[in-house]
């Protein structure tokens, strides 16, 4: 309990969905229109790479959102690490995790979606941790990946997230 004490002297004025941005990445909203959810899906071909974690970026645009971190991806043996790691100030909550062959995972109702509680992998039991890493099996290379987080920090009063659906229902039919 001290060390969450400690968090919070760090002026923790907020949380924010965030997202991991490769430069090759594609916007949700772009590449299917039906997406009401902002963020990215990114084609990943087995070297290793940094992506930028975006905070509060709506309609994707990075201009309206806060760089709060990196994703780190590296490769070993038919498997792959991915390593959220946020910069000073910057606190996740949660975390959802998708690599596979389609753009999007499939949801409950076997069509694509974007909810990151349909993500086969996830931890929304964080205590304002720095970094979090998942070790997965991959499939062959290329594949595309989707990373998604909750992170807590000082954000400015103006950050607007409001331009997506926090439901996990991006292209559900019930």
């Amino acid at each position: 309990i001290d060390d969450i004490m400690f968090r919070c002297d760090d002026e923790l004025t907020g949380c924010e969905t965030m997202f991991a941005k490769d430069t090759d990445g594609s916007c949700f909203r772009e590449t299917d229109p039906s997406f009401s959810r902002w963020g990215w899906t990114n084609p990943i071909d087995g070297t290793e790479e940094k992506l930028e974690l975006w905070a509060g970026a709506g309609k994707c645009d990075t201009d309206k959102g806060t760089l709060v971190g990196y994703l780190h991806v590296s490769f070993e043996e038919g498997s792959m690490t991915a390593t959220y790691e946020m910069m000073d100030g910057y606190y996740m909550t949660e975390t959802h995790l998708y690599a596979g062959t389609e753009k999007y995972p499939e949801g409950d109702n076997g069509k694509p979606t974007v909810a990151p509680g349909q993500y086969p992998y996830s931890n929304d039991m964080l205590e304002y941790e720095s970094e979090y890493s998942y070790t997965i099996d991959v499939p062959d290379t290329p594949f595309w990946l989707i990373a998604h987080g909750v992170v807590c920090g000082d954000f400015d009063a103006d950050d607007d997230d409001d331009d997506h659906d926090d439901d996990d229902n991006d292209n559900d039919d019930d």
